[in-house]
């Protein structure tokens, strides 16, 4: 990654991490669609083979596991 793309995954972790408590599944408690946006950043990353912090490369793989983020996926794309 370039300096600059180093720097944004930096605030993206920094930002993640003090919105996700330690041994939640969920930023806010619950389930909500900013859990998937969140994993889909964070996930493009793992997926790249860069860096990311094991808890948050665990909660995006958790998230990705869910059965309505599973049936988006598997959507049959052009």
């Amino acid at each position: 990654m370039s300096e600059d793309a180093l720097k944004a995954a930096h605030k993206l972790f920094v930002v993640a991490e003090t919105l996700l408590p330690e041994g939640a599944e969920h930023l806010f408690g619950t389930w909500s669609i900013a859990d998937t946006e969140l994993a889909l950043m964070l996930n493009r990353l793992v997926k790249s083979g860069d860096a990311v912090p094991e808890r948050l490369a665990h909660y995006a793989s958790q998230q990705w596991l869910r059965p309505s983020v599973q049936s988006w996926v598997s959507l049959p794309r052009p």
